[in-house]
C-alpha cells in the first residue's frame, strides 16, 4: 500500500511539472524585431503589442499560440490574432541582416495583407 501511494503521488508530481513546463514554454515573453521598414514586436501575457515609426502602437490580447503537430512547443509557435493577422515564431538562427547578431528564433508576422519578416529572442 506504501508503495502504491508513493506512485500516486509520484506520478501527480510529474503530471503537474510536466503541465507547468508546458505553459512555461508557451507564454514565453518575446521581443522581435525587423527593418526596411523597422518595426517591432513585445509578447508576453499581458499583450501582444506591434510598433512601427510609420504607425501608432496596436496591441492585441494575448493567446495561446498553436504549435506543430508532432513538433516540441519551443520549435514552432502560431499566433492567431484578431483581424486576420497572424504572428509565427519559429525556433533557428536568425539574423537581422543589420549587425552581427544571431538570433535565436525567426518570426514572420502578418498584419494588415503585409507579410513582415523577423528576428526573435526571450526576454
Amino acid at each position: 500500500m506504501k508503495y502504491l501511494f508513493s506512485s500516486a503521488i509520484s506520478l501527480t508530481c510529474l503530471v503537474i511539472t510536466t503541465t507547468a513546463n508546458i505553459a512555461l514554454s508557451q507564454t514565453q515573453n518575446f521581443t522581435i524585431g525587423g527593418n526596411e521598414p523597422f518595426w517591432s514586436i513585445a509578447v508576453s501575457p499581458r499583450g501582444i503589442v506591434y510598433s512601427s515609426p510609420e504607425s501608432k502602437k496596436v496591441s492585441f490580447r494575448y493567446t495561446q499560440p498553436l504549435k506543430a503537430r508532432g513538433q516540441t512547443a519551443d520549435s514552432l509557435r502560431v499566433y492567431i490574432l484578431p483581424g486576420g493577422n497572424t504572428l509565427t515564431i519559429k525556433k533557428g538562427d536568425c539574423s537581422d541582416g543589420m549587425s552581427d547578431i544571431v538570433h535565436p528564433y525567426s518570426a514572420v508576422f502578418l498584419y494588415n495583407r503585409q507579410v513582415l519578416a523577423g528576428c526573435a529572442r526571450t526576454n
